[in-house]
Formats: C-alpha cells, structure tokens, sequence
C-alpha cells in the first residue's frame, strides 16, 4: 500500500505527516497517519532516534478511531527492510498503544 505524505496543522505550526494502511491487526485493518511534533527527538534520550508525534487510526473494519497523542515512537530498527523502517517501528507502536492506552478523540478521521 503506498504511503502518503503531507503536513497538517498541530499546535499552531506545519507538521509532517506520513498515512499508510499496512497494519492488520487481531482482524481489523487500520488506516494509520503518524504526525511528527516538534521537537521531534530528544538527542539526550536513551533512544536519541525515537520520534514524538500523534497517531491517529481509524479502524476500517470496526469503523472506530482515534488518536494517541504526544506519544514516541521507537527509533528505527535497522533489520527491517530499507524504505519501511519508520513505518514498521510506528506500526509496532500502535500495537502496543491498541492494548494498554485508551485513544483520544481523532481530528483526522471523526
């Protein structure tokens, strides 16, 4: 599935986003858009490649979404395969979020 790219307004500034739609999860098929916050890393961090941003989803199968706000994603796992490195560590995220987080309401998908 191709991924999408663009910015939004967040916090009052234009941020970067990526959508993409390759996470099937326990049945339900998402539709995912990752927008990255400033500042985006946190070099004194333990993880000085993970990303802050939101995570917005919609679940296409359920017709529910929602949004996981000022969040960090992993950094980047370089075993996976070039191109998709972002998306995977966003994707391992959301699953993780989907299981242990209550969503906040999406202004992306309502």
């Amino acid at each position: 599935m191709p991924v999408t790219y663009g910015t939004a307004l967040e916090n009052g500034r234009e941020e970067s986003y990526a959508e993409f739609e390759e996470l099937v999860y326990r049945g339900d098929s998402y539709l995912l858009r990752v927008t990255a916050l400033r500042p985006y890393k946190d070099p004194q961090s333990q993880d000085p490649d993970a990303l802050r941003c939101h995570i917005d989803f919609l679940n296409v199968t359920q017709g529910v979404s929602g949004r996981y706000a000022d969040v960090w994603i992993p950094g980047r796992d370089f075993n996976e395969p070039q191109g998709h490195l972002r998306r995977w560590s966003a994707i391992r995220k959301i699953r993780e979020l989907v299981d242990n987080e209550v969503p906040v309401a999406s202004p992306v998908f309502p």
